[in-house]
């Protein structure tokens, strides 16, 4: 078995790209661990880890001669290397794994692209408590200024703002990331002024 990797940094994350080859003449199950002093951010689709991935890194099969594509983020910096095999062992033939992985001619920037935002789940990181107005929204704000608008969004649009504003910041020059922010805005807007536009048809004139 032979394991390549990339790293790149990027703010506070650090990327990884790996390639790993099964170059014996058997089906091979390998275990791909972690080795940055930090926990490992791996792909999720629809908010679930990819097939094979855990906290420690990635476990899978192999087939004869293939060479299989990871990337994953952490918020520790970089190392040489960044991952190693820990252990591999001969699989049966009829032992698979889910081939939903970067195909093996990906670089680090389409392994960024394909995780998607590299940090932990929101709800696992504490926020600090918010102190409540103690007046009417605005209140205290000039007439046409925009201070205390956030106190009148509901608690799931000001949360869905503040991530798409960090999403915004990670996206940088990502292609993949900046077309799904600008679909997400895009269908936002559109509902907006459809709600809009039913709103002041039922107010009358």
């Amino acid at each position: 078995m032979r394991l390549s990797s990339e790293t790149r940094r990027r703010g506070d994350v650090t990327l990884v790209a790996l390639r790993v080859a099964n170059e014996t003449a058997t089906p091979r199950r390998v275990r791909v661990a972690n080795r940055l002093d930090g926990p490992v951010w791996y792909p999720r689709r629809n908010g679930l880890p990819v097939a094979g991935w855990d906290g420690g890194g990635f476990e899978g099969v192999l087939g004869v001669g293939e060479t299989r594509a990871l990337g994953y983020a952490s918020p520790a910096p970089p190392t040489d290397p960044p991952a190693d095999i820990a252990w591999s062992e001969r699989a049966a033939d009829t032992d698979t794994t889910p081939t939903d992985e970067l195909t093996a001619t990906d670089d680090v920037t389409t392994v960024v692209a394909e995780l998607g935002d590299p940090r932990p789940p929101r709800d696992a990181v504490a926020v600090p408590a918010q102190t409540e107005p103690t007046g009417p929204p605005g209140a205290d704000a000039a007439p046409g200024d925009s201070a205390g608008t956030d106190e009148v969004l509901p608690d799931a649009v000001r949360t869905w703002l503040d991530e798409l504003a960090d999403r915004v910041e990670a996206a940088g020059p990502l292609p993949a990331e900046r077309r799904q922010i600008e679909a997400e805005l895009s269908t936002v807007a559109d509902r907006i002024e459809a709600l809009r536009a039913r709103h002041d048809g039922r107010r009358g004139p």
